[in-house]
């Protein structure tokens, strides 16, 4: 075992490296600025952006938010821009250099013309320009606030990976598990990844990305974005997420749970439903409207029958909210 554990430390010394990306950094606070309400340690500051964005760059950002999920999309991606760590500005000029091809799968993940009416070259120089005036106005004033505190993290991370690589990978995220074999991420599925068949990991420090467990599952070669806390920007236990709170409070009955769990596993119309559970009609009806409206279920007409099914993807995402939730005293410390 003692021998498997030096082997294992010498893979982490080996494979394992901390880069500083401000670009990184600024796509996620782009993230945060589209759906702030689970970063509650930024949510004063995406207040304070919201007010000072002038209106026609808000709605861009907002727009290319939607096209590129939520900006999730380039950071999966950054990878075709070859160095990540060079400063905002000349990656958006690599950006440029893109052709068709690959600017497409940068921001919609495939190559499809998601373009809401725009060409391909139309919507490159619209992202081009939102970002580079995104950093301009907002972001460099706040990146020269958290640098020190970022650079600082990269030491610390840095010196324990060479003296325990799998610890220190532990304690990047609570739903981050580490054996002599594989590494796993617990997010909506599970993933995991044996050593052996991985070339490198790359880990990203960032001040916004708290609560996500944000990984790049590109094998072999990984990233890990990693939070660093900074003074005044703690997490607050006493916040619940609106949206999840509102979902909560949705489902909090016990005949709707159990419509849940049913169309999980099959899809059934109303009348089925009202013969199942033994209720009137209108009963059932009310009780898949506030399913629909938590976008927890979705229906297809057959015929003159409406069939209802459990929408898996919204389940896993709440379990995702919950776990993103019950993460952040963890992640605070």
């Amino acid at each position: 075992m003692e021998m498997v554990f030096i082997e294992l430390q010498r893979w982490f010394q080996k494979h394992v490296h901390v880069k500083y990306s401000p670009f990184y950094e600024m796509l996620v606070s782009l993230h945060v600025l589209h759906e702030p309400k689970h970063h509650t340690h930024r949510l004063k500051w995406a207040k304070e952006v919201c007010d000072q964005l002038d209106r026609n760059l808000s709605k861009t950002l907002y727009k290319l938010g939607d096209l590129s999920n939520k900006w999730l999309n380039i950071l999966d991606y950054l990878d075709m821009l070859e160095d990540k760590s060079k400063q905002p500005e000349e990656i958006i000029d690599g950006i440029r250099q893109l052709n068709d091809d690959k600017f497409a799968r940068l921001l919609t993940g495939n190559n499809s013309e998601r373009t809401l009416g725009l060409s391909l070259h139309t919507l490159k120089s619209e992202l081009c320009e939102a970002l580079y005036d995104y950093h301009q106005h907002i972001f460099a004033r706040e990146l020269y606030r958290i640098e020190p505190w970022l650079i600082r993290s990269i030491h610390e991370i840095s010196d324990g990976l060479q003296i325990d690589g799998g610890a220190t990978i532990l304690s990047l995220h609570p739903r981050i598990g580490v054996s002599e074999h594989w590494i796993k991420f617990y997010k909506a599925e599970t993933y995991q990844y044996l050593w052996k068949d991985l070339d490198s990991i790359t880990l990203y420090p960032s001040t916004f990305v708290a609560p996500h467990l944000l990984v790049g599952l590109d094998a072999p070669h990984l990233s890990i974005a990693f939070h660093v806390e900074i003074p005044g920007n703690e997490m607050k236990q006493e916040y619940v997420p609106e949206d999840l709170l509102t979902v909560l409070k949705l489902i909090s009955d016990e005949t709707r749970l159990l419509i849940l769990q049913r169309l999980l596993y099959h899809s059934y119309c109303t009348q089925q439903l009202v013969d199942i559970f033994g209720l009137a009609p209108a009963t059932i009806s009310k009780h898949l409207k506030v399913l629909e409206k938590a976008k927890l279920i979705f229906s297809e007409r057959r015929g003159h029958y409406v069939f209802y099914s459990t929408n898996k993807m919204q389940l896993s995402l709440l379990k995702v909210d919950l776990d993103q939730f019950f993460d952040q005293p963890l992640l605070s410390k």
